[in-house]
């Protein structure tokens, strides 16, 4: 899994690109780790390039966003195709987590 990374004032939009499955789950939560433990408090992660989610993906998910409320900040995803926003849906997720279907409607999130 690669990652693109955008800093935009207070926000790091990061882009994780290709599947999020058992493995690169762990990739993706190391990632997130590293940035919150650097000071970001809010991110904004571009799905446009992400092709697949599975449960690990969505536990990871789930557990940033609880990581970045307790510390003040806020995570919402942002671009997903209609398949991953399906997953979503599914999964009972789309109503908790903040879900923007573009990144510059993501951006408005963290301007209120």
């Amino acid at each position: 899994m690669t990652f693109t990374e955008e800093q935009s004032g207070e926000v790091l939009v990061l882009g994780p690109s290709g599947k999020i499955d058992n493995e690169s789950s762990n990739v993706l939560l190391g990632k997130i780790t590293q940035v919150v433990d650097g000071g970001i408090r809010n991110l904004l992660l571009d799905f446009s390039a992400v092709t697949y989610v599975n449960s690990f993906g969505l536990r990871v998910l789930v557990m940033a966003a609880k990581r970045l409320a307790n510390s003040g900040g806020k995570l919402v995803l942002a671009g997903m195709n209609a398949q991953i926003r399906m997953v979503f849906e599914i999964s009972g997720l789309a109503s908790a987590l903040t879900i923007r279907p573009t990144k510059a409607e993501g951006f408005n999130v963290f301007q209120s």
